[in-house]
């Protein structure tokens, strides 16, 4: 299952850099157990229109990325009290696409489910996907398993005769990933960065966040494009990326 690791006992503060198509934001938090994480520090920088052009896009939005991180560190040099003890990069449309795959499996009588049904169903939707470029895969992993065709959240030791797995995966280019990975590095030396995409993101907020209704569509609008979510019965179903955003 997808998970973004922030549960921990011990207290902590965490720094994530949001890299969209135009802007680059940081949030410094303090995360502790059982508790709302409290925002230190945040601030989002934005490209100027002019420099938007596919030509200069990704080196701006890299530079952009490196003001982003000194500028978090400085800030949090002035108040911090606790080391920063984790790193996380989101990456958003154009820099990534996601897409979900599913698989399914139907039995002849009813099956114990199990961590290995599930696992390789999971490396049958990843085969299943043709629309991404496989050498660029960066993460994969389950995000909704249905049992006789209803969306299951506890399915581990139940039984059933068709199984259905949905798993999301994400591509994003080398050498562009490569070089984010390098500047978080260089910034922040005693942590390993954790990248994911921006739809990874939404899909942890909806498995731990409190939502009022299992029933919603999730439409997260960047600078130059939209990424929506569709939820039904608290399971994700259906993803789409619209090629327009707030500009």
């Amino acid at each position: 299952m997808f998970s973004l690791h922030f549960a921990h006992k011990k207290e902590k503060v965490v720094a994530v850099l949001d890299i969209g198509s135009g802007s680059v934001g940081y949030c410094l938090a303090h995360v502790a157990h059982n508790a709302l994480p409290k925002i230190l520090a945040s601030e989002r920088l934005v490209l100027p229109f002019e420099e938007r052009t596919a030509e200069q896009s990704q080196s701006a939005v890299l530079a952009l990325l490196g003001q982003a991180c000194e500028k978090a560190v400085s800030v949090y040099a002035q108040t911090g009290a606790l080391p920063i003890s984790a790193v996380y990069a989101i990456l958003r449309a154009p820099w990534v696409r996601s897409e979900f795959a599913s698989a399914q499996i139907a039995y002849e009588r009813d099956q114990k489910i199990t961590d290995e049904t599930i696992g390789e169903l999971a490396r049958q939707a990843l085969n299943n996907e043709r629309t991404l470029n496989h050498q660029n895969l960066f993460e994969a992993g389950v995000v909704s398993v249905s049992l006789n065709g209803y969306a299951t959240k506890k399915f581990i030791g139940k039984t059933a005769h068709i199984v259905s797995v949905t798993a999301l995966v994400s591509e994003c280019e080398r050498e562009f990933r490569g070089q984010v990975i390098e500047l978080l590095q260089k910034t922040f030396p005693a942590n390993k960065p954790n990248v994911y995409s921006a739809t990874h993101a939404l899909v942890f907020a909806l498995q731990f966040g409190r939502t009022r209704s299992e029933d919603c569509v999730v439409i997260d609008i960047e600078s130059e494009t939209t990424n929506c979510l569709v939820v039904r019965d608290g399971v994700i179903v259906a993803n789409f990326l619209a090629q327009e955003g707030t500009r």
